[in-house]
């Protein structure tokens, strides 16, 4: 239900979240299908058993399929630029092993798998403390218009570096960080529509020394 919820509002990407629900509806399958044949053999309506066998079984068909269908669309869709790939060789080139990358959902596993560093959001962000919560955040860190809101989050979540793509601008309707002219945020890479940033904005508690 929680999973549904966020497709209905978009707080989750629709390939995400429909590869939860079809894990949890096959889950629910075995034991309802027994529990109607059960039921059935019990009323009037036991001749209708064999045909509702066939209708679950062409809904089982058509709900693999069209999910199928989706997922190879998007991935034919989401196939990743150079000029993006070349931005994560940079990272894992350029950057400390320990450093945390804020990008967009769609580009988050591609930084630990290509560039080999933390990501805020990635594709399996649902199994990380509070998602919904985290998910929301790491759109706010693009799009809050002054940079002591955004230093609170970066602070809150360790971010280093922000990727910036045609992704990012798409998904979150922008075209530069909004406070991208405050001394703490340092452009360090740039190739054709790609940023990357170093953040050096934080929020530290009164009384607690800096790192």
């Amino acid at each position: 239900t929680v999973v549904a919820l966020w497709l209905f509002l978009r707080v989750i990407e629709p390939a995400f979240g429909f590869m939860y629900l079809g894990v949890c509806f096959s889950i629910l399958t075995g034991p309802a299908y027994v529990v109607g044949l059960s039921y059935f053999h019990k009323t009037r309506l036991v001749r209708f058993v064999r045909p509702l066998a066939v209708l679950v079984i062409i809904t089982i068909i058509f709900t693999t399929i069209a999910p199928l269908i989706y997922f190879t669309q998007t991935e034919r869709a989401s196939t990743i630029a150079p000029s993006i790939y070349s931005a994560f060789e940079w990272l894992a080139d350029h950057t400390s092993t320990n450093s945390t990358v804020l990008a967009v959902l769609r580009e988050g596993h591609l930084i630990t798998h290509v560039a080999g560093r933390k990501n805020v959001v990635d594709d399996y962000f649902v199994l990380a403390p509070e998602p919904a919560e985290r998910l929301q955040n790491s759109q706010k860190m693009f799009q809050l218009p002054f940079a002591t809101p955004a230093a609170e989050l970066f602070s809150k979540y360790g971010v280093d570096y922000i990727l910036l793509s045609n992704n990012t601008r798409a998904r979150y309707n922008i075209s530069d960080l909004p406070y991208r002219q405050e001394p703490c945020i340092r452009q360090i890479y740039q190739r054709d529509n790609v940023f990357i940033y170093k953040s050096d904005c934080r929020v530290y508690t009164v009384g607690v020394k800096k790192p």
